[in-house]
């Protein structure tokens, strides 16, 4: 498993424009290969609390004394982590194209992953490992993918078909299954008075216990990473927690 993965990296690092280090990591935080040095494989771990939670395309960015460390789920199960001295547009639009074209392969090696173990996330993750750069605008995503060489995330599988969609019997009904969710609850409602952005503010009103983060997210029309930086910001003060639960969702 390992020797793929780097594989892989050697593959990116080759045509990055500028030199990189990079780590693959599962989503309960486990590290399938790194080549990171301590530091940034310390606030990989520290984030990896909410890797469950994530949706592939979900980041995080952090700036290191001497460069940036992006942490990006490329699929399902499959965290991507990359430190270089590239700006932080270059690896957002990186991370992007590693997901997409990397996909099919992700998906395979995620077979081989031992199932993952579900945990509550009570614990809050620190304030410094959450905050995150603004997204980059369409046109200066598309002047940023011109500089890097299409060849640097191609991955072609031989012998790899398309197979036809299997569609259930009209008459087949779909299985209810309970499922354990992570609820983000405010346990400190003062400090609702002390914020002051509207946004936020809706944000942590929805964080009452019957709420996901997807929850939250999609009934105020704003991303998922949107969402997790208030939370994760408010945690760290002590005002907000997670809590397991239960939910019946048809499959």
């Amino acid at each position: 498993m390992e020797k793929r993965f780097k594989e892989i990296a050697d593959n990116i690092t080759k045509f990055m424009p500028k030199k990189c280090y990079l780590a693959f990591l599962d989503d309960s935080g486990n590290i399938l290969y790194s080549s990171l040095m301590a530091e940034s494989e310390s606030a990989v771990k520290q984030l990896s609390r909410v890797f469950p939670v994530w949706s592939p395309g979900d980041y995080q960015l952090k700036k290191l004394p001497k460069s940036n460390l992006l942490i990006y789920k490329a699929s399902p199960r499959i965290i991507l982590a990359i430190e270089s001295y590239e700006k932080e547009g270059v690896l957002i639009v990186a991370g992007k194209r590693i997901e997409e074209n990397y996909m099919d392969l992700f998906r395979e090696l995620e077979k081989e992953l031992p199932a993952p173990g579900v945990k509550a996330i009570s614990e809050t993750v620190s304030e410094a490992s959450l905050k995150v750069a603004q997204g980059v605008s369409a046109a200066e995503e598309l002047e940023i993918a011109k500089s890097i060489p299409e060849e640097a995330y191609a991955k072609e599988i031989e012998g790899e078909k398309i197979s036809e969609p299997v569609l259930a019997p009209p008459s087949q009904k779909e299985a209810e299954v309970t499922v354990t969710v992570s609820f983000p609850v405010l346990v400190d409602k003062n400090i609702l008075k002390k914020v002051k952005e509207p946004m936020a503010i809706a944000i942590l009103q929805l964080c009452d216990g019957d709420h996901t983060v997807d929850d939250i997210a999609e009934e105020l029309g704003i991303s998922k990473a949107r969402v997790m930086i208030t939370t994760g910001d408010f945690g760290a003060k002590g005002a907000l927690k997670y809590v397991s639960g239960f939910r019946k969702i048809k499959r």
